[in-house]
């Protein structure tokens, strides 16, 4: 190798930083738009699920069925509900009868479906509306 390799490899490395800081700024653009994008899709969603009906009996059941009490306690402290609010019992599908109750009785039943979807995307939450 002579003198001239060295010069060339120095050159082309900071060339190839250049490019890897282009790509990580580009990615990092890419991700902010997804979260945008992601946002204003929830949103929209989220404004006119309210109006969709759901069948409360099967929701009920699938809460019940994908969601333990722990995971409940999880659900409730994302939807801002007192998980001690949905009442004394110990059996998961009245915790889960209770926090749909409560989320319908404040207009918060799309919220509601959104979170569980979130929570559990491989649970097929059409049947649902």
């Amino acid at each position: 190798m002579n003198a001239g390799d060295g010069w060339w490899e120095n050159y082309r490395v900071k060339q190839l930083n250049e490019q890897l800081e282009l790509l990580e700024s580009t990615k990092e653009q890419l991700q902010i738009e997804l979260e945008l994008e992601t946002e204003l899709l929830d949103n929209e969603i989220f404004e006119n699920i309210n109006s969709i009906p759901i069948n409360l009996r099967l929701l009920k059941e699938l809460i019940a069925d994908h969601f333990n009490n722990e995971d409940l306690r999880g659900l409730c402290f994302k939807l801002a509900v007192k998980y001690e609010d949905l009442g004394e019992s110990i059996q998961n599908s009245s915790k889960s009868r209770s926090l749909i109750e409560h989320m319908q009785q404040h207009g918060r039943l799309g919220e509601l479906l959104i979170a569980v979807v979130k929570e559990r995307p491989r649970v097929d939450w059409s049947k649902c509306v």
